[in-house]
């Protein structure tokens, strides 16, 4: 190759290296629905199911607004689903779903300081939702509701 190729190439090549990374990085989500229970929207759920997505979850930010929460989408085969507060920087609500959107546990509160303690299900749920702390006991959620999204 020869240096005035190379000239060309290298600043290109780095330009989309780093456009890749900050899109892995930085993209929010896959997609967003709205979550409602008894007909009343609680929140615009940010949808996740990629392997990256679901690792990341809402680590690293810096909030999670009322009327906003991250739906996980983990499929039908998963086993005990368990998650834990790692880089988290807020508290939030955790609930999990049956394959009916049928809410089988929740969790409220729980605070960054109890990482690395994780929060399992008992039985494996294909959906996770998380919300600002206190959205549960505000919209009236509690294990037995039926959402909808």
């Amino acid at each position: 190759m020869t240096k005035s190729v190379r000239r060309f190439f290298v600043p290109v090549l780095v330009v989309f290296l780093v456009a890749s990374v900050s899109t892995f990085l930085f993209a929010r989500s896959e997609s967003a629905s709205k979550l409602s229970y008894n007909g009343t929207v609680i929140a615009e759920l940010e949808t996740v199911s990629s392997e990256v997505a679901l690792a990341r979850g809402l680590s690293g930010r810096e909030e999670l607004p009322k009327g906003e929460g991250m739906l996980f989408e983990l499929g039908e085969d998963q086993q005990q689903t368990c998650f834990w507060m790692k880089d988290m920087k807020f508290s939030i609500d955790i609930m999990w779903l049956n394959a009916s959107k049928q809410v089988v546990k929740t969790m409220e509160r729980v605070s960054p300081d109890t990482y690395p303690e994780s929060f399992c299900s008992e039985t494996p749920v294909p959906y996770v939702i998380e919300l600002p702390a206190g959205g549960l006991s505000e919209s009236g959620i509690k294990p037995g509701a039926r959402l909808d999204w």
